[in-house]
């Protein structure tokens, strides 16, 4: 499944409609999140369609973090994202931060 499709399954597991300006803006979100996850940190680039389990579980966090209107809900999904972007930056497999914090 392209990580789009998978992004619009998860919004609409939490709200049971999507509305036309939200759809239009799926595509900016999952891109957004790839470069917050791969520009603001030391996180090695991936895209949409190379994005491994991990990745794109944190791209589905950004994208319903942004989405989330309800308070609580919303800071849920933040925290899952950021929990998500530091467990790749002490990872080796996605960060060259993780090589050297691991290495010793």
């Amino acid at each position: 499944m392209a990580l789009i499709d998978e992004v619009r399954f998860a919004l609409t597991r939490v709200s049971s409609t999507l509305d036309t300006a939200v759809e239009t803006e799926l595509q900016r979100y999952v891109d957004a999140a790839i470069l917050d996850l791969t520009e603001t940190t030391d996180i090695i680039s991936f895209t949409a369609l190379t994005a491994d389990a991990l990745q794109r579980e944190a791209v589905i966090a950004y994208c319903l973090y942004s989405f989330e209107k309800d308070t609580a809900r919303k800071e849920k999904y933040k925290v899952a994202y950021d929990d998500l972007k530091t467990k790749m930056l002490m990872s080796s497999h996605y960060s060259t931060l993780g090589a050297v914090e691991e290495g010793g």
